[in-house]
């Protein structure tokens, strides 16, 4: 559960980059065994 929180707020993290440079303030990540996989923010 704990690393759920960190992937959450990894996410959230890539909301606010996104939101920062004038796009859409969405982040994204594709976990596998508790492995970040694939990371992206709309741009």
């Amino acid at each position: 559960m704990e690393q759920d929180i960190l992937f959450l707020r990894k996410a959230i993290e890539l909301a606010k980059q996104a939101k920062q440079e004038k796009d859409e303030p969405f982040g994204a990540l594709l976990v596998k065994d508790s492995v970040i996989v694939a990371q992206d923010k709309i741009t």
